[in-house]
C-alpha cells in the first residue's frame, strides 16, 4: 500500500434460507469488462457504493528550502535594527500537507530555548479553506503582524507552504546582541509536526535549521550624517548655507528665516532611522528647536534668527528622547556659528540726475534718468545683490504708471556703499509726461546680513523722496507779439503746395521743439500732418519753422488749420491759422485746346469738314478764273523786266543842309521830317509797396484785412490773367 490510496469494504453472502444480506453494500466498480479506474475510457469508481472506505496515510518528515527561506530586507552579516519592519520567509515541503504542520519557531539568537529572541508561527484555516499564518511573540523583544504576515501554497502541490512573516526587533531588545559588528547570531528554524497517530501529544517529527546567510548582530544606536552636503542651514531669503565643515562664522540678519535639515541613521550602516522615534534637537543653552525624523531619516526644521545681545549664535544639533538604550554615536557635534545682525540699513539719499527730491525734474529727461542711490550699514552689503528702486508717476492722487529697476553696487567707502542705474520713466515712450505730474520713488532690499531697508517713510503711501515734474527747456509762445503764422500761398490751387511759416523766438531754455502742423477732419478731430524737428534750440533764439500741405480739397473750398508746439514731446502751445482756400487751375493754350477737343468731338470733325469744303470751293475757283483770262492781259500783267531795270539803276541822293529853325511841335516836326512819332507815354504804374486797393465788393470771402494787406496784389495780378 501506498501513501494516500483508498481500501474499500463491503460484506455479501446470504444464510441459509438463501437471503441475502443486508446493508452489506457493493463494490465501488461494477462488474463489467471495461477496466475501473481515472484514465481515459475507464469506468469511475463509485466511492460510495461500498460500506467502508480508508485511506492509506504514510507520515512523512517536513523539510525546509533554505534556498528559498531568508530574512527580507537583511544582508548577510548586517545588523538588525529596532523600529524596522522584516520578513522572515519560510518555504516548507511536507507531503502530508499543510494541515500537517504544528507551529514553526523562529529563534533570532539561535536557542530554541530562548523564548526572548523568538517568535512562533502556526497555521490555521481561514475562510476559504486556505491557511492562514497566526503570529506569536515569545517576549516584547519583538513585534509581530498577524494582519501583514502571510501564507500561501505553490500552485500546483499543495506540499510546498511559503510562510512571510513580518516582524521587527523592539527597543526592549537585549543589549548584549549590540556587539558593534564584532560577533553574529545565525537565527535557526525549527519545524514541528503533528503526532503520528490521533490521542498522541509528541510530534511525529521536528526539523531545525539555521538561515546560513543572515548572519546578524544588533544595532540600535544612532549618529547625523556627516557626508559633505547632508547637513543644511539654508537662509531662505537667498538660499545661502550656513553650515560648514570648517565651523566657521558666518553673518546673517535677525529675524531671517533658517532652515535647517540633515539625515539620521543606525550608526553601524546607512539604514534610515525610523520615523518619530526621537527628537532631533538645534540650538544651544537659551535657545533650541524640536524636530522628528520622517520615513527616510531625515529631518527640517525652520526658525527665525533670534536677536541676542552679543551679536553671536552657537547652535548644535543633537539627539533627545532616544529609546531604550540608544545611543548618539556622531563622531562629532554638528555646529552652526552665526554673527547675528540686529541692525538695519540706512537710506542717506537718492538723486535723479543730479537734482535731489523736492527740485522740478525736467520732462525732457524723464526717458533716461541716471539713479543715484547712497546706503549705509556698519556690516556692508553684497554687491551681488543689487537694490530696487521703485518709482510711481501720478498726477494728483491718479496714478499714471509704476515699476521698478535693479541698481547694480559700484562703489563703497567703509560703511557707506553707492548704487547707481538708469530709470526710464516714459516706459519706452509709451508714456507720455505732463508737467503736472509727480514722481514718488522708495527702496527695497537688505545688507549683506539679510536685513531690509526700514519702511517708516519708504514705502508706496509714504515714499522716501518725491519730484515735481516740470518742462524746463524752450519755452514757445504763439501768441507773443514776435510770432508769425503766415501761409507763402494762402489761395492755391488745387493739387498745389503751400506752406505755414512759423517764426518765433525761445523765451526759455535749451533743448529740442517740435511744430506740428494739424488739419480739421470729420468728426471735429486734428489730425497731424507735418511736422518740422528743430534740435539745440538756443535761448533767446529764433526759430523759422517750414510746414508745407498739399492742397487736395475740392475748388472753392476752405480748409482749417492750427499749428501746436512740442516741447520734449509734451505739448506747450496751440495756434489756429488763417483757412487754405482752394481755387481751381485755370487751362490754356494747348491744354485748353485739348481739353475742348476730347469735350466736343462731334463740333470739331463739323469744323474739320467745313474747313475743307471751304478750301476746295477756293481752289476750285482760282482754277476757273485762270483758265477764263486772256493771254493778252497775263502778259500786260507782268511787269517783271521793267521793275528789274529799275533796280538796275543807281540812285543819288543829294546833300542837304539842315537850316536852324526854331523847335517845333512834335507832331509838326513828325510831318515834315517823316519820322515815326514817339509812342504815348505807358500807364501809371501803381505803387506796391502799399496794400492793395479793395475791390469795389469788398474784401472775398472768406478773407481777412491781414491776408489782403499781405497777399491783395497777388489776388489781382490772378484776377488779370487772361
Amino acid at each position: 500500500l501506498l501513501h494516500k490510496q483508498r481500501v474499500s469494504f463491503y460484506v455479501s453472502g446470504e444464510d441459509e434460507q438463501q437471503n441475502e444480506i443486508a446493508m452489506g453494500r457493493g463494490p465501488v466498480c461494477p462488474a463489467s469488462s471495461v477496466t475501473c479506474g481515472y484514465r481515459p475510457g475507464e469506468v469511475l469508481p463509485d466511492w460510495d457504493a461500498d460500506l467502508v472506505t480508508y485511506h492509506i496515510r504514510q507520515e512523512f518528515e517536513p523539510e525546509v528550502d533554505l534556498g528559498n527561506s531568508s530574512i527580507l530586507g537583511h544582508d548577510d552579516y548586517e545588523p538588525l535594527h529596532p523600529g524596522v519592519p522584516y520578513t522572515a520567509q519560510i518555504k516548507l515541503i511536507d507531503v502530508n500537507g499543510w494541515q500537517d504542520i504544528q507551529y514553526v519557531q523562529v529563534a533570532f539568537a539561535g536557542d530554541f530555548d530562548d523564548d526572548e529572541s523568538s517568535m512562533y508561527i502556526s497555521l490555521a484555516k481561514g475562510a476559504d479553506d486556505m491557511p492562514v499564518a497566526v503570529m506569536t511573540s515569545g517576549s516584547d523583544n519583538v513585534a509581530v503582524s498577524n494582519l501583514y504576515s502571510t501564507v500561501s501554497l505553490e500552485e500546483g502541490d499543495e506540499s510546498v507552504i511559503i510562510i512571510q512573516a513580518r516582524f521587527q526587533l523592539t527597543w526592549l531588545f537585549p543589549e548584549t546582541y549590540d556587539t558593534d559588528g564584532a560577533s553574529h547570531f545565525l537565527p535557526k528554524i525549527r519545524v514541528t509536526d503533528k503526532p503520528c497517530n490521533d490521542n498522541e501529544l509528541t510530534p511525529c517529527f521536528e526539523v531545525e535549521e539555521g538561515l546560513g546567510d543572515d548572519w546578524w548582530s544588533l544595532d540600535n544606536d544612532f549618529r547625523f550624517d556627516t557626508e559633505q552636503g547632508k547637513i543644511r542651514a539654508i537662509e531662505l531669503r537667498n538660499s545661502e548655507n550656513h553650515y560648514n565643515d570648517e565651523n566657521f562664522e558666518t553673518i546673517i540678519g535677525a529675524g531671517q528665516a533658517l532652515r535647517v535639515s540633515g539625515r539620521v541613521l543606525f550608526s553601524e550602516d546607512e539604514t534610515p532611522a525610523p520615523a518619530g522615534a526621537f527628537d532631533v534637537v538645534f540650538g544651544d543653552f537659551e535657545n533650541n528647536w524640536r524636530t522628528s525624523t520622517r520615513d527616510d531619516g531625515e529631518f527640517s526644521l525652520d526658525l527665525l534668527v533670534p536677536s541676542v545681545r552679543s551679536g553671536r549664535l552657537d547652535l548644535r544639533l543633537s539627539m533627545d528622547d532616544m529609546p531604550g538604550l540608544a545611543l548618539d554615536e556622531t563622531p562629532f557635534s554638528p555646529r552652526v556659528r552665526l554673527a547675528v545682525d540686529s541692525v538695519r540699513p540706512t537710506i542717506d539719499s537718492i538723486t535723479l540726475n543730479g537734482v535731489e527730491g523736492g527740485s522740478l525734474l525736467s520732462i525732457g529727461d524723464a526717458s533716461n534718468l541716471q539713479v543715484i542711490l547712497v546706503t549705509n550699514d556698519e556690516n556692508g552689503f553684497d554687491i551681488n545683490d543689487a537694490a530696487v528702486l521703485h518709482y510711481r508717476v501720478k498726477a494728483g492722487e491718479a496714478e499714471i504708471t509704476r515699476g521698478s529697476v535693479l541698481l547694480p553696487g559700484d562703489t563703497s567707502f567703509g560703511q557707506t556703499f553707492y548704487w547707481s542705474g538708469a530709470l526710464d520713466l516714459t516706459d519706452s515712450g509709451a508714456t507720455t509726461l505732463l508737467p503736472s505730474y509727480t514722481v514718488d520713488v522708495w527702496v527695497s532690499g537688505s545688507d549683506e546680513a539679510g536685513n531690509p531697508y526700514d519702511t517708516v517713510s519708504n514705502s508706496m503711501n509714504e515714499p522716501f523722496s518725491s519730484w515735481p515734474m516740470a518742462l524746463l527747456g524752450p519755452r514757445i509762445d504763439l501768441q507773443h507779439e514776435d510770432t508769425s503764422l503766415q501761409w507763402d500761398v494762402p489761395s492755391p490751387y488745387q493739387g498745389n503746395t503751400a506752406t505755414m511759416v512759423v517764426s518765433t523766438r525761445n523765451l526759455g531754455g535749451e533743448g529740442r521743439v517740435v511744430f506740428a502742423l494739424q488739419e480739421l477732419v470729420d468728426g471735429g478731430f486734428w489730425a497731424t500732418i507735418e511736422t518740422d524737428l528743430i534740435e539745440n534750440v538756443r535761448s533767446g533764439g529764433t526759430l523759422v519753422a517750414s510746414l508745407p500741405v498739399v492742397a487736395e480739397a475740392p475748388a472753392g473750398s476752405s480748409i482749417d488749420y492750427r499749428v501746436v508746439v512740442l516741447v520734449d514731446d509734451v505739448e506747450m502751445d496751440r495756434h489756429t491759422v488763417d483757412s487754405l482756400l482752394i481755387k481751381e487751375q485755370t487751362v490754356r493754350d494747348g491744354e485748353a485746346l485739348s481739353q475742348q477737343l476730347s469735350t466736343d468731338v462731334f463740333s470739331v470733325a463739323l469744323f474739320i469738314i467745313a474747313l475743307v469744303s471751304v478750301s476746295f470751293g477756293l481752289y476750285a475757283m482760282v482754277m476757273r478764273r485762270r483758265m477764263l483770262a486772256p493771254e493778252t492781259e497775263e502778259e500786260l500783267a507782268d511787269q517783271t523786266h521793267e521793275v528789274a531795270a529799275e533796280m538796275d539803276v543807281g540812285k543819288s541822293v543829294p546833300a542837304l543842309s539842315t537850316p536852324v529853325a526854331p523847335p517845333a511841335p512834335a507832331a509838326v516836326v513828325a510831318a515834315t521830317t517823316g519820322a515815326v512819332p514817339p509812342p504815348p507815354p505807358s500807364a501809371i504804374v501803381p505803387d506796391r509797396t502799399q496794400p492793395a486797393p479793395l475791390p469795389p465788393t469788398g474784401l472775398p470771402d472768406g478773407w481777412t484785412q491781414d491776408q489782403w494787406n499781405s497777399y491783395g496784389w497777388q489776388y489781382i495780378d490772378a484776377l488779370r490773367k487772361p
